[in-house]
């Protein structure tokens, strides 16, 4: 994990597996991204990168999502 930068921004990166998305939170804003894992040529597990805001100190939470039934897929519609 990098230190923030002059935006407010922490880089955060790890290894999860191939396919995984993975899910990181600020506990202190409740703010948070989700990413998946980089799936070009790696084994059964794969980096990944996020970037979301954070100040020194703040506490951060990880986790991966793999093969998860209970997730759907939507569309943004189209503006009207």
């Amino acid at each position: 994990m990098t230190s923030p930068d002059a935006d407010g921004y922490v880089t955060v990166t790890g290894y999860a597996l191939e396919g995984a998305s993975v899910g990181v939170v600020n506990d202190r804003t409740l703010e948070g991204t989700v990413v998946t894992t980089d799936a070009d040529e790696c084994e059964s597990t794969c980096a990944w990168e996020a970037r979301l805001r954070a100040e020194a100190g703040d506490p951060l939470r990880a986790w991966q999502f793999f093969e998860t039934e209970g997730s759907i897929n939507v569309q943004v519609p189209k503006p009207r």
